[in-house]
């Protein structure tokens, strides 16, 4: 593989972590908010 696509891939990796992190930061937020 090239240096570009490797880049890339992590990339999206950190990218889809992130937002799965910050959408169930906002669920849990809601959550508390409700409750």
């Amino acid at each position: 593989m090239s240096l570009e696509v490797i880049v890339v891939i992590v990339f999206w990796v950190l990218v889809s972590t992130f937002y799965q992190w910050l959408s169930f930061s906002a669920c849990a937020a809601i959550t508390r908010q409700l409750v």
